[in-house]
Order: structure tokens, then sequence, then C-alpha cells
């Protein structure tokens, strides 16, 4: 009958050594038999060898460096415990005394004790990894659970089935403490999502509600309350809301209230397959509503046409400012984020056509002097830039300029001009008393008016009082001369004001020349009385060029002759 000694049948290690020291007690036969000490050594070295042969196989097998390289493969604990039980069988044994039997032994518990340490490290690893998840991959978490159940699992099964195996672990007790960690972990999480859900933060109850339903496949390792007891309490709770929020998503949807949207929607984005339902529905409502958002702007923008009205620009801005917001906000569960950058482009192009086609209406009004609506209209453009802000164009901003410097031109040098050149006898024609009273309107308005009103003033005034100055040096002084009929008449395309004060200058001017008649009279009738015949022909003489002078020199020449001949009677 054979019999073997491998790892298969370490319980027959015994009984053969036990024949081979029987062998070996005939040893004293040697005499009788001389080649029995041959036999039992031959004995000897084959069960030496066998036995050898197993400890290189059990040291080879379970070899530390060798299992790292092999990125810790899964261990056949069955034939490690009947290694163990091998090698004890084997180190018991005197024969072997002096085999390498105690150092495979120790080599081996070292190798359990280093399995049972690594294992102890990776499930730490693992149930750290799961009870601090971020909503990162969901998967993952799940897996390392799995791996983590498995674990204990195995323990058990190895404190189980191979005693001797467990026996050489560093720590015995490490089911019974993973066990105690489980429930202490249990009772905190139920604590904390208790708190969580009275504060209502969603994202994280969901978060807390994936961690729960991973380390649910550990249940069976624990006694009394379960994780999935916590997953089916919270799970509820987290479809109320969810539901809570998918209505106020809806609410700050309709308000435009993007901020709330979005703050809302990463809620729902990031929770399960609930949530992805309600956040899909959400979506859709964002897209549809930002489309009638942009629709209706550039409706009410094209609408505008040439009446630029306040409350049409400030609704417009309105848009654009919940279109930004919504940009900012939500732009990542847009399907076309785009099309928010094209609508405000469109807009603001538009806008800008439709002022800039304001502005030369308001070029044209600076063209006929009408100020008062060039004020009113520049004054509304400015209110509308005000409000666009970032909206309105560097192209508007310039036109604006433009027009601006139009009239400072007109006010500052064209009109000024116009009245520099224009002579008075043509203000019946151009009656300054309409640029004066535009100017009427407008004066209190903007300091151009008020510079441009004085010196057109000062010119017509100045051009008046020439007149005047003229009327009284005309030889000989005439109360009905050509500068007085000119000054009368341009005196009345004056305003009132103007024109009683410069009458009064024209009284004066009339009394002047009234006593400048009065005076050469005078100094006629003094030379005539004189009977000097030769001052008064010198005096005739210098009359006789003056225009307006000759039925008066001819009057006193008459007179003078006669004259003349009286005297030469007498002699």
């Amino acid at each position: 009958m054979e019999i073997k000694i491998d790892l298969e049948n370490h319980d027959q290690i015994e009984h053969v050594y036990k024949l081979i020291s029987q062998i070996n007690a005939i040893k004293c036969m040697e005499k009788l038999v001389p080649d029995v000490i041959r036999d039992i050594d031959e004995i000897n070295s084959w069960f030496k060898g066998v036995t050898n042969n197993i400890f290189v196989i059990i040291k080879d097998t379970f070899n530390i460096e060798k299992w790292k390289e092999h990125k810790y493969q899964s261990l056949d604990f069955n034939k490690l415990e009947k290694g163990l039980n091998y090698l004890d069988a084997c180190k018991k044994l005197y024969l072997l005394f002096m085999s390498n039997c105690i150092c495979v032994v120790n080599d081996l518990e070292e190798f359990i004790r280093y399995f049972s340490n690594y294992v102890q490290q990776e499930m730490k690893s693992y149930f750290k990894s799961i009870i601090y998840y971020q909503n990162e991959n969901k998967k993952e978490i799940f897996e390392k659970a799995q791996i983590l159940s498995s674990r204990l699992q195995e323990l058990s099964e190895i404190k189980t089935k191979y005693s001797r195996v467990f026996s050489c672990f560093s720590n015995k007790k490490i089911i019974e403490q993973w066990q105690n960690d489980l429930c202490h972990y249990l009772i905190e999480l139920s604590d904390e999502m208790e708190k969580i859900t009275i504060t209502k933060q969603i994202n994280i109850l969901n978060n807390k509600l994936i961690i729960v339903k991973a380390l649910s496949t550990l249940d069976r390792f624990l006694k009394g309350e379960k994780f999935i007891d916590i997953y089916n309490k919270y799970q509820n709770i987290f479809f109320i809301e969810v539901n809570d929020a998918h209505k106020q998503i809806i609410d700050a949807i309709r308000n435009t209230d993007y901020e709330r949207v979005a703050f809302e929607i990463v809620t729902l984005h990031s929770s399960n397959e609930i949530g992805e339902y309600f956040y899909q529905k959400a979506k859709r409502m964002i897209n549809n509503g930002l489309n009638d958002l942009m629709e209706e702007t550039k409706t009410q923008t094209i609408m505008l046409g040439n009446n630029i009205e306040i409350k049409g620009i400030k609704s417009i801005v309105e848009n654009l400012k919940r279109i930004y917001r919504a940009q900012k906000s939500v732009s990542e569960h847009l399907n076309e984020p785009a099309e928010l950058d094209k609508c405000v482009i469109d807009v603001k192009n538009f806008l800008e056509e439709q002022i800039i086609r304001f502005l030369e209406g308001v070029k044209a009004l600076i063209n006929i002097n009408d100020f008062c609506k060039v004020d009113e209209k520049l004054d509304l453009i400015t209110v509308v830039c005000h409000l666009l802000g970032k909206y309105c164009t560097e192209k508007v901003l310039n036109s604006i300029k433009e027009v601006k410097h139009s009239q400072y031109i007109v006010l500052s040098k064209d009109l000024v001009e116009k009245y520099s050149n224009m002579d008075i006898r043509d203000y019946y024609l151009n009656p300054p008393t309409d640029i004066f009273a535009k100017f009427a309107q407008v004066n209190h308005t903007n300091p151009l008016y008020n510079e441009a009103l004085i010196r057109i003033k000062n010119i017509i005034v100045t051009k008046l009082r020439e007149e005047l100055k003229q009327a009284i040096l005309e030889e000989p002084p005439n109360l009905e001369n050509n500068h007085i009929r000119r000054f009368e008449s341009a005196v009345k395309c004056l305003p009132e004001t103007m024109r009683i004060a410069l009458e009064v200058e024209l009284k004066h001017c009339k009394d002047d020349i009234n006593q400048l008649i009065q005076d050469n009279n005078n100094k006629l009738n003094i030379i005539f009385r004189s009977e000097d015949l030769e001052s008064t022909k010198t005096m005739l003489e210098n009359y006789q060029n003056l225009k307006g002078m000759q039925s008066v020199v001819n009057n006193r020449q008459k007179r003078l002759n006669l004259y003349k001949l009286s005297i030469m009677k007498i002699r």
C-alpha cells in the first residue's frame, strides 16, 4: 500500500513518521542484516526529501514579494490552511528538526500577518472613500462597497473554515471591530441626514443617500438597524424635496430669476434618476423660456422705429439683463448657449441703427435752429444711453459727440457769422425775433445758447448803433435820411425789449439831428444878418456839394442876389 505525505495528506505525516521511527529502531540488527542501514537511510532521505520539497513549494507559493508582484491576487486559503497544518505536523518531528521547517513556518505566518494588515488597510481606505464620497464616480463607490463586503465575508470564512490561518492574523478582533465601526457610522450618518433634512440641503442629502445605498451591501454583517432602513426612510423625504425644488425652479423660470434657477437646478442635475427626470423637464422649460425672451426682445427693438421711448428702452434693457443673467447662471443647461450672444449682438445692432437715424433727425433740427426740440431729443438720447449702459455701442457714442459738435459749430460760428454778414435791411425777411424766440425757450439749459444769444445781440445792436452814428454824421442833418429809415425798418424785427431800448436811442439820435439842423439854421441866419457877402458866399459854396442842400443853397443864393441888387440901387 502506497502512502502519500503531500499537502493533501498532512494527516498522514505523523503515521508515516511512526513507521519510519520503527524502521530506524531495527538499526541494531545491522550485524544480522548488513544492508539494513542503507535501506533505513534511503527511507529517511526519502522522507526528508519529500517534506523539504513541500517546504519549498509552500515558501515559493506564499511569498510576500511575489504576491506584491502579482498585484495582491486572491489567495487559496484552503491550500494555506493545509500548508500551516503540514508545517505544524512536521515541526514536531525529531527527524526534521535540522530542516528549514521552522523558518518556513515563521515565513508563512509572517506572510499571513502581512496579508491581514494589507486587507485591513485596504478596507479602511475603501471605507474612507465611501463615507467621504462627494458626487464623483457613483459606480466606483458601489464597487468599493462590494469589495469591502467581499473582504468581510472572506474574513468571516477564514475565521470559520481556516482557523489556523486566522490564528496568524495581527488583529484577531478585526471582524468585531468592523461590525462596531459600521454600527457607529450608521448611527452617526442617520443623525447627520436628519439635520440635512431639516436644512433642506437636497444635494447633500442625495450624496448621503448614495453612501447609504452603497453601504447597504454590508447589512448582513450588522445586527439591528440596517443601512437599507435609513435609505428607505430618507429616499421618500428626498423625493418630496426634489418635487419642491422642481416647483421652485418653475416659479423662478416664470419670473426670469435665473440665479435662483441655477441654484435649484444643480440639485436636480446631480441627484438620482428621479432628480434627472425633473432636471430634463426644467431644462426644456429654461430653453423654451429663453427662446421666447429673445424673440420678445428682438420684436420690441424692431417696433421702436424712429420713436425712441424711455419705456420701450427700459423694457429692452431689462430683457437684455435677463439674458445676461441667464448666460452667467444657466448657460451649461442650454441646448444652444451661443444663441444668447447672437441675440444680444442683434439687438445692439438694431438699437444702434435706430439711434443713429434718430440722431440724423437731430442734426436736421440743429440746421433749422429748432433748439428746443434739439435739447429734448439730446436729453432723451442721453437718458437712453445711460439706460443702455454696456449695450450702447461705441458708434452711437461717437454719433452723439458728432451731433453735439455740430450744435456747437452752429451756435458758436454759423449763427454768429450769419448775423455778422447779414445787412440790417434783410431783417425783414429774416427777423431776429425768430432766433431770439428760439433762444428764449432754451436759454437756461445750455450756456452755449446764452453765449450765442449775447454775441448775436451785440452784433445787431452794434450794427444799428452804427446806423444811428452815420445818421448823425450825414450832412446836412436830416431826420429822414437813409440811415434813419434803415434803422426804423430793422428795429421793428427785434424783440420788444431790444426794440424799446433802441428806439430810445433813435429818439436821442433824432434829437441830436434836430439840434444840428437848428444849429445850422441859426448859423446861416447869423451870417445872412451880418450882411457879410464874402462869408455868405463861402458858406454857400461849402454847402453847394452837399447832398440834400441844393434847395437850401438855391434859396439862399436868390436871397443873396436880391440883397446885392438892393445895395447897388442904394449906391
